[in-house]
């Protein structure tokens, strides 16, 4: 698909969390992959400068590992960075619901204290949907973490421990609730965006 967006989409299936649609759900994107028809594109321009609350509280959130999702859905506890010139429509999988049309494909920051070095680092995923303040917690996609080179020990069995690897060796943790598995962060400041060490977890592709 050339310069198409990449958004990791297999049969057209994306399912997110209770709160957007209130059932599972399918993504359709805004271009055409595994014979899905595409949607009307909305032509946004790019920006860096973040989204924050007026009250410039930072936001705490959950990031949870979804292996159910075909692409990284960014909630509350993320700020976008920049917004990319194609939007997906979000279908429900039953004709009853109605669909999430014209949904930000984005660049999005949230940032994590490292307990080894007590390190503040900013965790960047690109080419994500953007919810915002409608998705409580972040659902990442392991496909897509996977296929930029990201490690993801998520086997709660293992002696290693739950982490996700950076391709520097940055290692985030990870905890389990229940059969989820997640870590905590943050939304940053601008400052802070400016300051903190960037680490991309996903592919940059336009």
């Amino acid at each position: 698909m050339g310069q198409d967006l990449c958004l990791f989409v297999v049969c057209g299936v994306l399912h997110l969390c209770k709160t957007l649609v209130d059932k599972y759900a399918t993504i359709h994107s805004t271009c055409q992959v595994c014979g899905l028809i595409s949607t009307t594109q909305s032509i946004r321009s790019a920006y860096t400068t973040c989204h924050r609350p007026h009250n410039n509280e930072s936001i705490l959130g959950r990031s949870e590992m979804d292996t159910h999702a075909d692409t990284c859905a960014l909630g509350r506890n993320f700020v976008r960075l920049h917004t990319m010139m194609q939007t997906a429509s979000v279908s429900p999988y039953n004709n009853k619901y109605e669909p999430v049309n014209d949904v930000p494909i984005v660049t999005g920051a949230t940032v994590v204290q490292l307990p080894k070095t007590g390190e503040t680092v900013t965790l960047v995923i690109n080419q994500a949907l953007w919810f915002g303040d409608t998705l409580p917690n972040s659902l990442l996609n392991l496909n897509q973490l996977w296929h930029y080179g990201t490690d993801i020990q998520d086997n709660p069995f293992d002696r290693q421990g739950l982490y996700i690897a950076a391709d520097d060796g940055t290692q985030i943790p990870m905890t389990s609730l229940g059969t989820t598995i997640l870590f905590e962060s943050r939304t940053p400041t601008q400052s802070e965006l400016e300051t903190f060490r960037h680490i991309n977890l996903t592919l940059d592709v336009e």
